[in-house]
């Protein structure tokens, strides 16, 4: 029995080894994320819901908070909530631009689709338009179109570097034609994922374009206005090859992706006669017109979120603006670029640009945004009125907000220069400080109440890839598991319970009495 006790030992141990070797298996080093690539949909998962035009009519697209496939929101098209069988449009659509060094470019998103019996010309939709087009009764840009009872969500997957170098609206439509049954369907976690080339790479393949619909934008008439003076037209400045413009409607040429003030001074889209620095409209804001109030104080503002990637190395804005102003400079009176906390408004982050001017020509401006990678951000241009008797405006257009993938990009002026195009980025420039005697108040969603500025909090700097549709807080936070030493701190502690365990059973065995 001595001997058989003996040989018991070591086969015990190597048996628990082995189950300790099976049941804590080595780390594994987490898949390194692929540089150059990032979804530039904003709130693919619509859980922000301040992010897509929703277009108007009888079936209007709506948010909702059941079916979804992952978040609290979804979209909505389509005719399922209405009694009555009804021609319609239902849409919703975001502005997208694909850089001409894209070497792939993948739509993704997840749809549950719904029809009644006898849909008759229904169609569920995803399409790719010139920004600011009706989707029509034939839909030439649809990269995708069904008409089924999916039963749950699908995936749907579609290769688009063919619009490469592109700017489109991405809109998913649902058609009821009126005549027969209902259809409708469920939209989530839409994604249009690219990879950039890398830095003096050529981008492959060369694209073939598929034609767009060729409708022609209906835009809202707005306020005209008899200016002093109309600067000759500019010409826009060109997006570097290895950046990629993540603002959307920069140029104004279209009604959407901007949000209004609404104050006694509110901004419009403003064509000509009205300076316009290309295309065929520009952003008035302030007292651009002579029946606006001079007595009274006001704001006129226009914002728009964004989320700057964590894995870009630089990210700037330009703008061209034209500022209007008979009001001495340091007083109440100014126009201004404040850069806000979209889940705070109340907390202003910064102010790159603070002016009170008057010119008769467009200036350029440019302002440094690297330090705050990783973050969302709120862009608000904003032309403030003290209500002292004198006028302040200015006009917009061509806002861009360029992130890079390289160290160096070539500078907006002096792109012709070969020793400017080879300088690198200059560091970030350090937050300008608040005019203590100054009180910036910003109205924010046309809410009546206006909220106080206060000083830039400290800025928290992200490690991860940031989730650009914003479902902050609804997705399970992964980036724990990348930590190697996490999980080897992990695996040592299950080891250990092994050999406790192992030690504990062997100690049983020992203390057993022999036969008698």
């Amino acid at each position: 029995m001595t001997a058989a006790r003996s040989l018991r030992w070591p086969s015990l141990t190597i048996l628990a080894l082995l189950l300790a070797a099976l049941a804590c298996p080595p780390a594994q080093a987490a898949a390194p994320v692929q540089q150059g690539c990032f979804d530039i949909v904003v709130d693919g998962g619509f859980e922000q819901r301040n992010w897509w035009t929703l277009g108007g009519g009888l079936l209007p697209a709506a948010y909702v908070s059941s079916p979804t496939f992952s978040g609290t929101s979804a979209m909505q098209l389509g005719n399922q909530v209405n009694a009555a069988s009804i021609e319609a449009y239902s849409t919703v659509r975001q502005t997208l631009t694909i850089p001409t060094n894209a070497v792939s470019a993948q739509l993704s998103f997840r749809v549950w689709t719904f029809t009644e019996a006898n849909p008759g010309a229904d169609r569920q939709e995803a399409l790719l338009l010139t920004p600011g087009a009706s989707v029509l009764s034939v839909s030439p840009g649809a990269v995708w179109f069904d008409l089924s009872n999916s039963g749950s969500y699908r995936p749907i997957v579609i290769d688009v570097i063919g619009q490469q170098g592109r700017t489109f609206d991405l809109a998913f439509s649902v058609y009821n034609d009126g005549a027969g049954g209902r259809t409708w369907m469920f939209v989530d976690e839409v994604r249009l994922d690219i990879c950039l080339a890398a830095p003096g790479a050529t981008a492959t393949p060369t694209p073939t374009f598929v034609p767009f619909p060729t409708a022609t934008p209906t835009f809202v008439p707005f306020p005209t206005a008899t200016p002093t003076f109309v600067p000759a037209p500019g010409t826009p400045s060109p997006i570097p090859p290895d950046c990629v413009d993540i603002l959307t409607n920069g140029d104004f040429e279209w009604d959407g992706a901007w949000l209004f003030g609404d104050t006694a001074i509110p901004p419009f889209y403003a064509g000509a006669p009205n300076p316009v620095f290309s295309g065929s409209r520009s952003m008035a804001l302030g007292a651009v017109l002579p029946s606006a109030p001079a007595n009274v104080p006001s704001f006129s503002s226009i914002q728009q979120s964004i989320t700057l990637p964590a894995t870009a190395q630089t990210a700037r804005i330009h703008f061209q603006v034209l500022p209007i102003s008979n009001a001495s400079p340091g007083g109440l009176s100014r126009q201004e670029l404040v850069l806000l906390d979209p889940l705070n408004f109340s907390e202003t982050i910064d102010v790159p640009w603070r002016v009170t001017l008057n010119s008769s020509q467009w200036q350029p401006v440019e302002k440094d945004l690297t330090r705050f990678l990783g973050r969302t951000l709120t862009v608000y241009f904003n032309a403030r009125n003290a209500g002292d008797g004198t006028r302040t405006s200015m006009f917009l257009d061509q806002v861009q907000v360029l992130v890079c993938d390289t160290l160096a990009i070539m500078p907006f002026s002096g792109a012709s220069d070969p020793a400017s195009a080879q300088a690198p980025i200059a560091a970030p420039m350090a937050a300008q400080p608040m005019p203590a005697t100054h009180t910036t108040v910003i109205a924010v969603n046309g809410g009546s109440a206006p909220l106080p500025e206060v000083t830039p909090g400290p800025m928290v700097t992200s490690t991860a890839t940031p989730d650009l549709r914003g479902n902050q807080g609804s997705k399970l936070n992964l980036s724990a598991l990348n930590n190697p030493w996490l999980i080897i701190l992990v695996m040592s502690a299950l080891i250990l319970l092994c050999v406790v365990a192992a030690l504990y059973f062997f100690r049983g065995g020992s203390q057993e009495k022999p036969p008698s």
